[in-house]
């Protein structure tokens, strides 16, 4: 992949599931919105076999669980 061209709309979810097959891990999210109902603000958790790996707000659930995939896979890279 160039390193200059963006990254698809998953990237960091779809790197993390393909991660949690490798190794047989389950990969699972939940999310809860705090806010007035016209202007939520997402949070996501995703958990790797029941363990918290990362965590995630923004104004969308899509961008929340992409932010909290992508802490995931940083800590991941540092041996978690």
């Amino acid at each position: 992949m160039d390193r200059l061209a963006p990254k698809p709309q998953h990237y960091n979810r779809t790197m993390l599931n393909n991660i949690g097959q490798k190794r047989g891990v389950g990969v699972e999210y939940s999310e809860r919105t705090t806010g007035p109902p016209r202007q939520p603000i997402w949070t996501s958790v995703v958990y790797l076999n029941r363990h918290e790996y990362g965590r995630g707000t923004a104004s969308t659930k899509f961008k929340a669980r992409e932010l909290a995939a992508e802490k995931a896979l940083a800590l991941i890279a540092r041996g978690y």
